[in-house]
């Protein structure tokens, strides 16, 4: 197959691919996939009629699309889409070959990781083949012979310019952020708590939260908070940005989480401070550090630490980071290596060798 050359339907929640939806995963997702797979077409399955796509009989009743995707932001535990999706597929490509998931006489179709409620859908009781962002999401769809490839999802930022690595000293203020949806399942608490384990050491320390508005018990004078930050307006995106640009460790301390602000932390050099849920796209000592799960947050407090008295060190991991941004942590990589794939799948099944 000569590039580009997939004709791509794609299932989202975002028609005007604005940037709300999981913070901007449909948009650059929908790009990377145009610009290195092919056409790509969008279905709502919010609307409450599937689509009635037309076929040309010049094309002897082929199926209009190569593959169908299920986009990241949609829950496959929403009722409307376990409803509707079949209905979508089908009426998109009956009889076709191509994709992976089959649901009764619909085509096969592609999915999209959502990591919500995933076991639970009836759209994988018979999946042939899966594209993921984890191998922790691999191990948890335990779906037989199923074949399920591992893509780590991007930065979902627009490409950056004029990196240089950061440095860290304890004569200049520290910046820690968290970016989440959810205090409390994002390890909030633990941040604040080594916020305030820094600070009772006389460390100039200061937190940053993206997302979402902590209790008040977990807000002070050197916490900021910017309950949430839309990315399609300039001057908000231009506010997100400043925020990485000063920010020297993205703390995670939770054993959830897609991981899309480790992306974006690494796109400006920022190490990421995590638990084993985000092994993936955190390598320990390359673009931060992993430690067990814990309550506490001395571990955290204790690495910031080793990093104040070994800042050459520091800086190092800031450049690796950034080197992980570019080589894999991007959309375009995504892209480039899920058009890989899934020409590489379609051959096999026409050869019959899938």
């Amino acid at each position: 197959m000569a590039a580009k050359d997939l004709n791509i339907a794609f299932l989202g929640a975002s028609p005007t691919l604005d940037w709300h939806h999981s913070g901007g995963a449909e948009f650059f997702m929908r790009k990377a996939l145009e610009a290195h797979a092919g056409h790509v077409t969008f279905f709502n399955v919010n609307n409450t009629e599937p689509p009635q796509p037309q076929i040309d009989e010049s094309d002897e009743g082929r199926p209009p699309f190569d593959v169908t995707f299920l986009a990241p932001t949609v829950p496959l535990s929403n009722t409307l889409f376990e409803r509707h999706a079949p209905l979508t597929v089908h009426a998109l490509g009956p009889n076709s070959i191509h994709g992976p998931a089959r649901f009764a006489d619909a085509p096969v179709l592609f999915l999209i990781d959502v990591l919500r409620s995933i076991r639970k859908s009836r759209l994988l009781a018979s999946s042939d083949f899966l594209i993921v962002p984890s191998d922790k999401t691999a191990r948890n769809l335990r779906l037989g012979d199923a074949s399920v490839e591992v893509v780590p999802w991007g930065a979902n930022i627009n490409p950056t310019s004029g990196f240089q690595p950061k440095t860290i000293s304890y004569d200049h203020p520290l910046q820690l952020l968290l970016i989440t949806r959810n205090w409390h399942n994002s390890g909030g608490a633990l941040s604040f708590q080594t916020l305030q384990l820094l600070r009772s050491s006389g460390i100039d320390a200061h937190l940053t939260i993206v997302g979402c508005v902590p209790p008040d018990q977990h807000v002070n004078e050197w916490v900021t908070v910017h309950p949430f930050l839309d990315k399609s307006k300039l001057e908000e995106e231009a506010t997100f940005m400043d925020i990485l640009r000063r920010s020297h460790f993205l703390l995670h301390p939770s054993a959830v989480g897609l991981g899309f602000p480790v992306c974006e932390a690494s796109a400006f050099g920022v190490p990421t401070l995590c638990f084993p849920s985000l092994a993936d796209l955190v390598r320990d000592n390359v673009n931060g550090r992993i430690f067990p799960v814990s309550k506490t947050s001395e571990q955290f407090y204790h690495a910031i630490r080793y990093f104040l008295e070994n800042p050459g060190t520091y800086t190092a991991m800031s450049r690796s980071s950034r080197q992980e941004y570019e080589e894999r942590l991007n959309w375009d990589a995504w892209g480039s290596a899920t058009a890989h794939l899934l020409r590489d799948y379609i051959r096999k099944l026409g050869s019959g060798l899938g």
